[in-house]
């Protein structure tokens, strides 16, 4: 994705008043939130890094892409990789998926990115839920599912999201910061599709804007979380198994219908095939 300069663009306001835990012995804790040291403005087109004297740092894709992102009506419009294609490069056990989203409504579940009882980031009536495990385990003990509430949505502005799994460790993250953890190592079922914008096609749409949703076989630290907002790529980075940068455009289409996955040598089969015309922006 490429960063633009926009000096009318507006800078993010957390308001993590309502984050909270939900019953133990799913979270563990919430560190102490501090974001001080944010260094990226967002607007509705695209996301800015920033240098730490407040001036907007131009960032450049070196395939030279168009900046674009896609936008969900939130009522029929998602992404997906079948079955068959997701299950030839999907984790089950340690992973890291991460996303920018420009939610436009607070009102529902509306799915950032999900695989139907296995991992899922949800704005779910105003407030961020990460979930991940096995979720037909979800009444043994100890639980296969897990599920880390995290800070209210903002509306209308960006926010980069991320869950991550290193062996029995899980822990969510927003715009960068730690926002909870848990504690969860059941392998991933495999049946559903990859989706972005909605629960297997059928419902819990997604409303507003997706970019830049990355997938590792690895749980990324939060140091590399941090660069992967700012920076485009690599697409050769270790254990990037899917990235999909939404720059195939143009601007105000649906495009051809296809969402390549921009890991270097990855398959057609794992390329993201839209539905019900989500358009760029």
């Amino acid at each position: 994705m490429r960063w633009l300069e926009h000096r009318s663009q507006r800078r993010w306001t957390l308001n993590l008043a309502s984050a909270f835990l939900i019953a133990a012995p799913l979270i563990l804790s919430l560190p102490p939130l501090d974001f001080s040291s944010s260094s990226m403005e967002a607007s509705a087109s695209g996301v800015d890094g920033e240098t730490g004297d407040g001036i907007v740092a131009p960032q450049t894709i070196s395939s030279g892409d168009e900046d674009y992102a896609m936008s969900f009506n939130g009522t029929s419009q998602y992404g997906v990789v079948t079955t068959a294609g997701a299950s030839n490069f999907l984790p089950t056990g340690d992973i890291t998926v991460s996303a920018w989203a420009y939610p436009t409504s607070t009102a529902g579940i509306r799915r950032v990115v999900n695989r139907a009882d296995a991992f899922a980031i949800v704005n779910v009536n105003g407030t961020w839920l990460f979930e991940i495990g096995d979720y037909t385990k979800r009444n043994n003990i100890p639980s296969g599912w897990s599920e880390i509430v995290g800070p209210t949505v903002e509306l209308n502005s960006w926010t980069h999201v991320a869950l991550t799994r290193s062996g029995s460790t899980v822990t969510a993250y927003v715009n960068g910061q730690v926002v909870g953890t848990a504690t969860q190592s059941v392998a991933m079922p495999t049946t559903y599709d990859f989706d972005v914008g909605s629960l297997t096609g059928t419902t819990q749409f997604f409303q507003g804007g997706i970019d830049e949703v990355r997938i590792y076989s690895d749980a990324r630290s939060q140091s590399e979380i941090e660069a992967d907002m700012h920076n485009y790529g690599p697409t050769n980075t270790d254990d990037l198994v899917a990235y999909y940068d939404f720059n195939e455009g143009p601007a105000g289409t649906t495009g051809a219908g296809t969402v390549y996955n921009q890991v270097s040598g990855a398959s057609s089969a794992t390329n993201l095939r839209t539905i019900g015309g989500p358009t760029y922006t």
